[in-house]
């Protein structure tokens, strides 16, 4: 023949293709996604998508996978922290600032009462212990009707019960009793407060029941002085003690006693009011 042409690479000289000769070229593409798909993976994307080219079909399925469900709900998120709670007034809302004016208001309202309420106190307490004079020595004494009771001892006393009689304006009966059973007989005694505040008393018993023990007793312990004060023309000890002075009429029927805080005139002076009650 004219000319010898070159051998082509994996062909015999008879045209017949060897097959212990390796192919140099890898299958199409086309095939490899057929043979993909025949396996079940899915094919691979082309190359524009995978650079960030046109969407494919795989894409959209991507999307669709994320996309939920038909038919289905997804819950809805809380609005907020505290959900279900009433909404509270916040700091700078219309809400906020009236509840805050508000609370002030019946602060002030509470505090406004206190205040009242110790002026009013004060207040009174000025008229009453200020303005207004008060006599508390009226206060102090506690009268009592000694008439009655004086007549009553009168019918039952084994001895003559003396009574004051035409005291002056001024004296008034403090105590009076009487007990038929005292532990130095049958015991008369009235207590009247002086004009001038002085204590000025009288006590009767029967003589013969220990006299002596009846006088310390009345007044506290006084000791005989020594002396004698005259009434009516007749002698009345004289008895001093750290409590009352005294004078003392010791008679057959009744020791007399006379005491108080008072002097010896003003004592001489009651004594000569006193004569026999009416029995």
């Amino acid at each position: 023949m004219g000319g010898a042409f070159p051998a082509r690479r994996g062909v015999r000289d008879d045209g017949r293709v060897p097959t212990d000769v390796p192919q140099d070229s890898a299958p199409a593409p086309a095939a490899a996604d057929d043979r993909a798909l025949a396996e079940g993976e899915p094919a691979a994307p082309p190359a524009d998508q995978a650079t960030g080219g046109p969407a494919t079909a795989g894409s959209a399925h991507g999307a669709a996978e994320d996309a939920p469900r038909a038919g289905t709900r997804e819950p809805a998120e809380p609005q907020g922290a505290g959900a279900g709670e009433p909404e509270r007034p916040e700091a700078g809302r219309p809400e906020a600032g009236a509840a805050t004016a508000a609370r002030r208001r019946g602060f002030e309202s509470v505090w406004n009462m206190v205040i009242s309420t110790a002026l009013i106190c004060a207040a009174a307490f000025v008229l009453y212990f200020v303005v207004v004079p008060h006599d508390d020595s009226d206060a102090q004494v506690q009268t009592v009707d000694f008439q009655v009771p004086a007549l009553t001892a009168a019918r039952v006393a084994p001895y003559p019960l003396l009574v004051p009689e035409g005291l002056d304006e001024g004296w008034n009966a403090t105590s009076v009793s009487y007990d038929p059973q005292g532990e130095y007989g049958a015991t008369w005694r009235v207590g009247f407060l002086a004009p001038d505040e002085e204590y000025v008393a009288l006590a009767q018993a029967p003589t013969g029941t220990d006299p002596a023990a009846f006088i310390s007793s009345i007044t506290h312990d006084a000791q005989d002085a020594g002396a004698a004060e005259t009434v009516r023309g007749q002698d009345w000890a004289r008895y001093e003690g750290p409590k009352y002075d005294a004078l003392v009429l010791r008679q057959d029927e009744a020791t007399t006693i006379v005491f108080g805080t008072a002097g010896f005139g003003e004592l001489a002076g009651f004594a000569e009011t006193l004569a026999p009650g009416e029995g």
